[in-house]
């Protein structure tokens, strides 16, 4: 009896085991869905503003949203567009979500859409790194870590 309850627990161990895997497997491929590079954010000093750009590409059959950043590095964190006011000027506006369709990429850069973060709670000097988390409807959550750096000229 009491090895027969022993087969029946090591099978159970070993099925379970298997669909642990396959859940490991399926959490590894969605967030390798979305793919984030040529992350970086502008020099800026302890309790101004400055901007978060990268370059977000959806590898999926499907679009997916980008709908919240978070970060250690500012009091607040925005998502922005830019627009064209009837008279010619440019202004900011936050946006509630980006969204990003399949296999697309949307590329988030000076003069278009940006991330703000407002009020930083520290200096960035050029070299430094900033850590942020990126939160998308489907994919989830994507960590990254984008160096300081100048803004070009032309960018």
């Amino acid at each position: 009896m009491k090895s027969i309850l022993s087969i029946l627990f090591l099978s159970l161990l070993i099925i379970s085991c298997g669909k642990k895997d396959e859940t490991a497997n399926n959490t590894i491929q969605t967030q390798q869905q979305i793919e984030i590079i040529n992350t970086w954010v502008r020099v800026s000093a302890q309790n101004m503003n400055t901007a978060l750009f990268f370059e977000v590409k959806n590898k999926s059959l499907n679009p997916d949203t980008l709908y919240k950043v978070t970060s250690d590095a500012a009091e607040i964190i925005e998502i922005h567009e830019t627009f064209h006011h009837e008279n010619g000027m440019m202004g900011m506006r936050g946006i509630e979500f980006v969204e990003v369709p399949a296999k697309a990429t949307v590329i988030f850069k000076p003069r278009d859409l940006h991330v703000m973060f407002i009020n930083l709670n520290n200096d960035l000097m050029l070299g430094d790194s900033v850590q942020a988390e990126l939160l998308f409807r489907k994919s989830g959550s994507v960590k990254i870590s984008a160096e300081v750096k100048e803004m070009m000229k032309r960018e």
